[in-house]
């Protein structure tokens, strides 16, 4: 599974490398991209309710759940 994600990530790092090279993504507009990154933080910040700890999770769009239960049997089981 490693080794397949790897080969994809190489490939998209191809990939972008070929866009430059040819001309279609040459520069980073560093200001939007700040500007965005920014404003879904404080989209973030402002919808998460720290004490509902789920929600938080929930708002993020991290599948707690299945995570959780996988977490808490691989502790149980390694701890025999």
């Amino acid at each position: 599974m490693l080794i397949i994600v790897g080969f994809l990530a190489g490939m998209f790092f191809v990939g972008v490398q070929l866009l430059q090279k040819y001309g279609y993504a040459s520069t980073v507009n560093w200001d939007k991209l700040g500007n965005d990154t920014s404003t879904q933080i404080q989209h973030w910040a402002t919808n998460a309710d720290i004490t509902n700890l789920h929600g938080l999770f929930h708002t993020l769009g991290i599948p707690v759940s299945g995570g959780l239960g996988l977490g808490l049997l691989a502790g149980f089981v390694r701890t025999r």
